[in-house]
Parts: structure tokens; C-alpha cells; sequence
């Protein structure tokens, strides 16, 4: 797009977070979301390799820029020195702004790693990460409106698993509002470009992965079942946006529907310093004793799976080699 002729048909970029072909082929899917189903089987189909690391930031950012992250600039969530990122850490230009040099108009919908919200030819509602009660869309006036209808920008889940059916509950609240805030935004306003990411899938697959896709032992467990059953209605939640958007876009739109990553089973974590440390290569991580007391702490037990396997691995080296 970089003369000044626009494609003649619209285009519509369909986000679905976290959505491999894994999960897309499970009994649940294809069992709740027949649309989604329906929309693949009836296009071209094909996987895609993401970035390394496979992570939603750096992964959506390149879908948006056309670039790798050596290019973009985006690794992770944080920056080399620990800040977060977030749209001004972008060195490539986006999709939308391509469109909008070329004459075209974009409405951008929650692709992640686009706050703070800048101004665009069009509207902008920025994707996560978002801080707390700051703006997120341009106009900023448009904000007043999603949240009148019950938009959210995201809702955040346990990685341990440990969060119940009311937080299924703000997960499927949060679908049908971005399904409804789409559409609106579709129809209320002339565009080339629509992009509209739902990050369901990404948010089921974190915590549950081994509740809703076959092959885990916890699958045929009694809590999986029950998570089962809230994960459907919010994938028949989901299916319905889809289904509803596709419905309201003029019988020319293009739709390109893509993941930013898949799931699959974790078999271990691994932490190099850790480790390195164990083989007597290095010494033992910085805190490393404050760590090891925290893993056996009653507090300890409480926090995040990936944080007590830390611990674990810390405790295991400070007693290795005598404290930290």
C-alpha cells in the first residue's frame, strides 16, 4: 500500500489470541464455535510459524508491522532494562498507518500493544496491556461509550488454574461486549481496514489447556469437567460475536483471521541461572536464599505455579551450595 490506490475490497483482520491448530481441533471447539469452525474450513488454512519467543507482544507486533522483532523492537512485554513496552516502543509502522498514508481509514480494535492511544485516520481502542484507568481509545470520548455497553479491555486469569466459574462469567461478559463494540464501530464509521482481536482462547489456554484439549490425564478429571462446561458457553459466546461481525460487514469485506501462538503441554521449565548454578558454573542467582525461603514459606504455597517451581529450583541450589 504504499502508493495512493487502496485495494477496492475492505479487509477485515480477525484476531484470535492464542488459537493453534490444537486447540481449534478439540471436541469443545468444534463443538461450540461451529461459525469459527465453518470460517476455517472454508478458507485457506495454514499454520504459521511465530515469533521467537512465541509470545503475544512480539508476535502481534509482527503480524501488524510485516517485521520481525529485530526490526519492530518488541521481545516481550518489558524492554531490555525491565520497563514495559507498549506502542511507542514500535519502531515499524503498522498496518493502519500504511492504510491511512495510502488515503484509506482504519477502526483498530484491542490488538494488543497499541497504548497509549495515538491518533490515527480513523479510531483506535487500544489491546493490553492497559494501566489502570488510563485512556485507551482516540477519540478519547469513545471510551465513555464501550464502557455505557460493559466493555472491558481484558480480564485477568490465574496461570495455576485456581480462578471458578466467576471468572469464566467476566470472560464470557467480556466477549459478547467486544463482539457488540465491533460491530458498532464497524457500522458507524467508513473504513478500509478493520481489525477486531478476541483474546478468549489465549486466556481459556493459559490456566486450563490440560481441562479443554485431550491428552493430559487432568482432561478426564472431575474439576476439568466443570471447566469444561463454562469454558463452552464462553466459546459459544465467542462464536456468536464472530458470527454476528461477519454478518455486519458489506458482502465484499476480505477476512484474514490469524493467532499470534498455540498452546501445548508443559513438561518442565527450565532456569538457566538456575541450573548453571546447580552444575557449580555460576554462582548461586542474586536472592537466592530470600527466594528459597519464600518457596517454603505458607505464603509461598500460595503464589503462582511458575514462581513455586523457582523456588523449588532455588532451594534445591542454595542447599546445594550452602546459601545464597
Amino acid at each position: 500500500m504504499s502508493n495512493s490506490v487502496l485495494p477496492g475490497r475492505p479487509v477485515l483482520l480477525l484476531g484470535l489470541d492464542g488459537l493453534g491448530q490444537e486447540f481449534l481441533d478439540s471436541p469443545l471447539v468444534a463443538d461450540a464455535a461451529p461459525t469459527l469452525a465453518a470460517l476455517m474450513r472454508d478458507g485457506g488454512v495454514a499454520p504459521l510459524r511465530s515469533t521467537f519467543p512465541p509470545y503475544t507482544a512480539p508476535a502481534w507486533t509482527s503480524i501488524t508491522t510485516g517485521v520481525g522483532p529485530g526490526r519492530h523492537g518488541v521481545f516481550g512485554f518489558t524492554d531490555a532494562d525491565g520497563h514495559p513496552v507498549n506502542d511507542t516502543s514500535v519502531a515499524a509502522p503498522r498496518l493502519w498507518d500504511y492504510v491511512g498514508r495510502a488515503g484509506g481509514r482504519s477502526v483498530v480494535v484491542n490488538m494488543p500493544i497499541t497504548h497509549p492511544p495515538r491518533a490515527i485516520d480513523g479510531v483506535l481502542v487500544s489491546g493490553m496491556p492497559v494501566p489502570p484507568g488510563a485512556p485507551y481509545t482516540a477519540p478519547a470520548e469513545l471510551a465513555a461509550d464501550l464502557e455505557a455497553s460493559g466493555y472491558t479491555v481484558d480480564v485477568a486469569v490465574r496461570e495455576d488454574g485456581s480462578d471458578g466459574p466467576a471468572t469464566l462469567a467476566r470472560l464470557r461478559g467480556m466477549t459478547e461486549a467486544r463482539g457488540r463494540a465491533a460491530i458498532k464501530l464497524a457500522t458507524a464509521n467508513a473504513w478500509d481496514l478493520l481489525v477486531v482481536t478476541f483474546v478468549l482462547p489465549d486466556r481459556l489456554g493459559h490456566p486450563w489447556w490440560k481441562y479443554v484439549v485431550a491428552g493430559d490425564p487432568l482432561y478426564d478429571s472431575r474439576a476439568a469437567e466443570k471447566v469444561r462446561e463454562g469454558a463452552r458457553v464462553c466459546l459459544a459466546a465467542l462464536d456468536r460475536a464472530i458470527g454476528d461481525l461477519l454478518a455486519s460487514l458489506p458482502s465484499t469485506a476480505a477476512v484474514v483471521a490469524c493467532s499470534d501462538h498455540g498452546f501445548g503441554t508443559l513438561r518442565a521449565d527450565v532456569f538457566l541461572d538456575v541450573a548453571l548454578a546447580q552444575a557449580g558454573l555460576v554462582d548461586a542467582p542474586p536472592g537466592a536464599g530470600a527466594i528459597a525461603r519464600l518457596g517454603r514459606s505458607a505464603v509461598g504455597r500460595r503464589l503462582p505455579a511458575p514462581v513455586r517451581r523457582l523456588a523449588r529450583g532455588v532451594t534445591a541450589t542454595t542447599n546445594r551450595r550452602g546459601g545464597g
